[in-house]
């Protein structure tokens, strides 16, 4: 019982510490792949760069646009995991929808 809760506390540690790693970013997860490694596309810095995201909600359009360093970079929902943004929210993109 004792091995099992300390397998259990090293693996916790294991995966939060990615998700301490990347506090005041923001961006796009392609993949879970990349969710889990923490691997933002178009990330920035959120104390010293700026960009907007754009999920598209009205009329629950199928893009999510971005605008990263002066330029408009557009995306289908379906190729997106989830959107995190500088207030640390996330959220996730499931078969075109947000959540």
């Amino acid at each position: 019982m004792k091995t099992a809760i300390t397998i259990l506390t090293v693996a916790w540690i294991a995966i939060s510490n990615p998700v301490f790693s990347q506090k005041e970013s923001s961006g796009i997860y392609f993949t879970s792949d990349d969710y889990l490694k923490q691997k933002l596309s178009y990330a920035i810095n959120c104390k010293t760069e700026k960009h907007s995201i754009n999920p598209s909600r009205i009329f629950q359009d199928r893009y999510v646009t971005i605008k990263h360093k002066g330029i408009k970079h557009k995306h289908l929902k379906d190729t997106v995991y989830s959107l995190k943004y500088c207030d640390e929210s996330i959220t996730r993109i499931f078969k075109g929808r947000e959540f």
